[in-house]
Formats: structure tokens, sequence, C-alpha cells
């Protein structure tokens, strides 16, 4: 069994995870906005947020002490084909593209 980490290792862990997420998904926004809201699962205005945020506010983000990122399937048996090492890996890829597409982007109020 892993020895536990203390919380403060935990909490530099996830801050940093946090500031990586924000920085790709603001790059990914500036570079293809209409690509990256569906790859975030973000609607357009929640997508216009991100790529606004100045550096001290994404420092500021992603200093919370919960993950911004997170699991966007719960399906074991779609996880498990993905990481699966066979010949339909392309074509798993191309399912969880279309589960992804149908699914409603997360939105603001």
């Amino acid at each position: 069994m892993p020895t536990p980490q203390p919380p403060s290792l935990r909490m530099n862990a996830i801050t940093e995870l946090n500031l990586s997420y924000l920085l790709l998904a603001q790059r990914m926004i500036r570079e293809s906005e209409a690509e990256a809201m569906l790859r975030l699962g973000v609607s357009q205005k929640f997508a216009r947020l991100i790529a606004r945020l100045t550096p001290t506010h994404l420092i500021r983000i992603s200093s919370s002490n919960m993950l911004l990122c997170g699991f966007r399937f719960d399906d074991p048996v779609l996880l498990g084909h993905l990481a699966s090492d066979t010949s339909q890996h392309d074509l798993g890829h191309m399912q969880l593209a279309i589960l992804f597409a149908s699914q409603r982007p997360e939105s603001i109020n």
C-alpha cells in the first residue's frame, strides 16, 4: 500500500494540475474556439471567459483545493476499450468523440 502524501504536497500537485489545465484550455480556445468547446465540454460563454483570464486570475483560480478538470464519462466498458491494445483503438476514439459531442456543454449562470 502506498504511503499517503502529506496534505501540502497533495495541494501543490492539485494547484500545478489546475494551472496546467487552465493554460491548456486557454491555448486551445485561442487556437480554435469551436474545437476547444467540444473537447473541453464547455459553452461558448464559458470558453470566452476562460480565454479572457489574466495570469493573475489563472494563478488565483488554480490555487483552489478542488480539481478543476474531471472525467467526462463513467462507462467502465468504454474506458477499458480505450485502454486496451487493439486494432480498434481509432474506432474507440471516434466513438468517444461522438459520445462527448452528444453531451450538452457545461454552462455558467
